[in-house]
């Protein structure tokens, strides 16, 4: 006969048990399941009108979930993608995403997303097949939530991230998001990878993936968006990269990516002269204007860290034209033709615009997708507008 568990023992193991359990449970009322079906709704989004806002999900302005439709045959929308709206940017007639869940795998009618008990977030078609998932589950996830910066995210009950969206990039880049080494979105026709030979873009060609864009360096393991604003109300930001690298070798020999000034991009001249306020840097503030205070220092720099500056974009006086318009908001994107922009609340703004169109893609080069001086006329006079230069 074996010998009795002491009762002490057994209370313990309960309480352990249960423990486990609570952690790993989300509470009554916060799970949800989601079905699309019904009609769609209109709206001013990028390339798809066919919309359903996920209501069980939170939202945190301009940032919202909605399943977007698109049609692959006949008689309507047919497949549905789950996506995060960065919300219209001022006098265009759209409004972008920044985020997709399932973007190569889209669902039909009927399927559902379910937040579940264990605190997963599953989408899956009408048959119960899984298209996508978190992979959260018993991981002590207790709710879910939008963050202001656009990061959906699963947390625990002390609010600690176990699942964001900002750690599965698609084709954005967000103020704050950190960019991972072999995370880059390699969804598209294009992509945007940090990997060996830096901060590259690549074209599939044919199943491979060849450069040709980006910024070259050795040993970077991530890349962060920021951007630095002046005053309580700025008329101007500078938008840079903050890059992380492995070693302090890899740090000290990347000096070539810090341009020594970076492009002026006056928004004023761009919006056909509709904005009042003059560019700070073509003549001086009217005066209407008051003083711009001093540029906030760029934040400070770790043994192990780069910066690159991308812009300094002057957007004219928010508070002279009535404008609520928060330009952290602003995102950079890998466009469909293989550009990179950054938008910001009125416009975009294309990095590698001319270089890109010129002499990286094929139709400059032929097939090398990269800008050699040998056998292109086109080719950029430096490297720090960041098209790839072979010598």
């Amino acid at each position: 006969m074996a010998p009795l568990v002491p009762l002490h023992f057994v209370l313990l193991l309960v309480i352990l048990c249960s423990s486990v359990l609570v952690l790993s449970t989300v509470p009554e009322g916060k799970t949800f399941q989601f079905i699309n079906q019904g009609t769609f709704t209109d709206g001013p989004w990028s390339h798809y009108a066919d919309l359903r806002r996920v209501d069980p999900l939170p939202s945190s302005y301009p940032f919202e979930l909605f399943f977007y439709g698109y049609t692959t045959g006949e008689g309507g929308t047919d497949k549905l993608v789950l996506g995060l709206t960065g919300g219209g940017t001022y006098g265009r007639d759209e409004m972008l995403w920044v985020w997709s869940a399932n973007r190569n795998h889209p669902v039909g009618e009927n399927s559902t997303l379910t937040f579940t008990s264990d605190g997963n977030l599953v989408l899956a078609e009408s048959d119960g097949r899984i298209a996508w998932q978190t992979n959260t589950a018993d991981k002590g996830v207790t709710g879910i939530s939008m963050q202001p910066n656009g990061n959906l995210v699963l947390h625990d009950k002390a609010g600690k991230f176990v699942w964001q969206s900002f750690n599965y990039p698609s084709d954005c880049l967000l103020v704050g998001q950190l960019l991972m080494h072999s995370r880059g979105s390699r969804e598209g026709s294009y992509s945007l990878v940090i990997g060996n030979y830096g901060f590259i873009m690549y074209v599939n060609k044919s199943g491979a993936l060849v450069r040709y864009a980006g910024w070259e360096a050795s040993g970077l393991r991530n890349v962060k968006l920021y951007l630095v604003q002046k005053g309580v109300q700025p008329t101007a930001a500078t938008f840079f990269l903050t890059l992380g690298f492995s070693n302090t070798y890899h740090a000290a020999n990347s000096t070539t990516l810090t341009p020594s000034q970076p492009p002026f991009i006056d928004m004023t001249t761009r919006a056909g002269g509709f904005f009042p306020a003059p560019s700070p840097e073509s003549e001086a503030p009217t005066p209407a204007l008051a003083p711009a205070p001093a540029e906030m220092a760029l934040p400070q720099l770790r043994p192990l860290q780069r910066r690159v500056m991308l812009a300094k974009v002057y957007f004219g006086d928010l508070t002279l034209m009535q404008m609520r318009v928060n330009v952290n908001y602003s995102f950079l994107r890998l466009e469909s033709d293989g550009n990179l922009k950054m938008y910001s609340f009125y416009t975009a703004y294309a990095f590698f615009g001319d270089t890109v169109g010129q002499c990286a893609l094929g139709s400059k080069c032929g097939a090398s997708w990269s800008c050699n001086t040998g056998t292109c006329s086109a080719c950029p006079p430096s490297g720090s507008v960041g098209c790839m230069i072979n010598t």
